[in-house]
């Protein structure tokens, strides 16, 4: 029964607008191209599928959905690597579009993403 409800309220939800997301950024010790690597095999190792990476004017994108679990629908990963100075910075936003609420969901996969990011600076 909680299936046939998502599979209806979800796109109702997101033609009236509705969706959650958190947004991260962080400074990192480390040169952008370990950050890269570190952020594509986090992705990989939590399950997320790459959608798409593109490099314009010294920023990094990359594009992954996050698949749909107990907690939210499915989401839309966009994180940013670019240079500042002497350090990498890098921005990542998390949305779940058809929901207002995901019970803290974009927080825990935003903290494990740059746990995973940090381990690896600190490897390096």
């Amino acid at each position: 029964p909680l299936t046939l409800i998502a599979k209806i309220a979800q796109p109702l939800n997101k033609k009236l607008g509705l969706k959650t997301g958190k947004e991260r950024c962080e400074r990192l010790a480390e040169r952008p191209g370990s950050m890269i690597v570190a952020l594509l095999c986090s992705l990989a190792e939590n399950g997320h599928s790459l959608v798409e990476a593109t490099h314009l004017n010294d920023v990094a994108t990359i594009r992954a959905t996050i698949a749909s679990d107990i907690w939210s629908f499915a989401g839309e990963l966009i994180a940013k690597v670019h240079v500042e100075g002497t350090t990498t910075i890098v921005e990542a936003g998390l949305t779940i579009p058809g929901q207002l609420y995901d019970w803290g969901n974009a927080n825990r996969i935003l903290d494990r993403l740059f746990t995973d990011l940090r381990s690896t600076a600190q490897a390096a």
